[in-house]
């Protein structure tokens, strides 16, 4: 989830290209939406999003039985926010511009075998 058009298609094509099925999602209202539909294996999600932003997704997510332990990895222009989205339980961190190599690596070390 991003609301950057640009960085959504940057990553979904990314991923595609690497073999993973991806779903994107504009906000976090319509992320948390499909995320109850779909129960993906991994969320990637930016911290700062329209309506729900990344922090409050993944509080929700904690607070849910049905989707708390799923792998969240945030994706952000924050460069101060590490340490609150690893308290709050993401797995991995990534700030803006991007290192696509190490998203991808991320992602293959989150996702069940």
């Amino acid at each position: 989830m991003d609301d950057d058009e640009v960085i959504r298609e940057l990553l979904r094509l990314n991923l595609v290209n690497a073999g993973y099925d991806v779903r994107v999602a504009a906000d976090g209202v319509l992320g948390s939406l499909a995320l109850q539909k779909e129960r993906p294996d991994l969320v990637l999600v930016d911290i700062e999003m329209p309506y729900f932003d990344g922090l409050q997704l993944l509080k929700a997510m904690k607070g849910d039985p049905s989707v708390e332990r799923i792998p969240v990895i945030f994706i952000t222009s924050q460069t101060d926010a590490e340490e609150q989205a690893r308290r709050f339980g993401a797995v991995a961190y990534f700030a803006k511009p991007l290192r696509m190599e190490s998203v991808l690596a991320a992602v293959a070390k989150h996702l069940p075998a």
